[in-house]
């Protein structure tokens, strides 16, 4: 997924309410379902990939769904992975399930100068989800730009 043994992403809040402060999260990507080790050290919130995966997760562990990148220019693949339909049938899976975040992994590192259209279609994306989803959180990652100068304006 993202290549890296893990990720903290800080969050305050809910999915559902950006008024009352919520307690502190900590992500954790790339567990292979090993999400008792992270919850072990702290972490409690994890990427899961499918709604079954939300039912492995360990009392208090919150799950953030990767929805298989896209945009990100890797092997000239300037779409997504999911298209709308498959994204839709994903929202509809999880946004009900009581160990789901409300948090949707929509893009990992994507780049605008190789796909122009990037920034365009991640916003479109966010707009979908934030419509079938209500009070739904999106993120993606950003590459620092140290390999594609003038990135960091996405």
């Amino acid at each position: 997924m993202l290549g890296i043994a893990g990720l903290i992403l800080s969050l305050t809040g809910s999915a559902t309410s950006r008024s009352e402060p919520g307690p502190r999260q900590h992500y954790a990507v790339n567990l292979r379902g090993a999400y008792g080790s992270a919850a072990r050290v702290g972490f409690n919130l994890a990427d899961i990939s499918s709604p079954a995966a939300l039912d492995r997760l360990p009392e208090g562990m919150k799950g953030v769904l990767w929805l298989r990148s896209g945009f990100n220019g890797r092997r000239n693949e300037c779409s997504w992975r999911l298209d709308d339909a498959q994204l839709k049938a994903a929202v509809m899976a999880v946004r009900g399930h009581p160990r789901f975040s409300g948090i949707y992994f929509i893009a990992d590192e994507p780049h605008p100068s190789i796909c122009p259209e990037a920034p365009r279609r991640v916003a479109e994306r966010s707009a979908l989800i934030r419509s079938m989803h209500p009070g739904a959180k999106t993120f993606i990652v950003v590459l620092n730009g140290s390999r594609y100068p003038g990135e960091s304006q996405l």
